[in-house]
């Protein structure tokens, strides 16, 4: 079985750098940081996949973690990125 995280991983690096919606960290979502990164930034940690069956369906339950590192002095910079970047996604195959 194919991984369903992959493709939901993609959709998700590519919506969160899409123009507006992160407009503190810009193109700076990364599946994989650079050795430098220019910070405030976003990446993609961890992910899990879950069964999820029913009697007529085999499905999964995707969990991808999303981590804001920012330089800024205190909280305040990364809980303006947090909420952008935090959103639930449903697919089914």
């Amino acid at each position: 079985m194919r991984d369903p995280s992959l493709p939901l991983q993609d959709a998700l690096i590519r919506a969160l750098r899409a123009e507006g919606v992160l407009p503190i960290v810009g193109k700076r979502v990364y599946d994989q940081v650079q050795s430098a990164p220019t910070y405030p930034y976003v990446s993609l940690g961890d992910g899990q996949v879950l069964p999820d069956k029913a009697e007529c369906i085999d499905g999964v339950e995707v969990s991808l973690q999303i981590d804001v590192w920012s330089r800024g002095v205190g909280y305040v910079e990364a809980k303006q990125i947090a909420p952008r970047s935090s959103r639930r996604s449903t697919i089914s195959r």
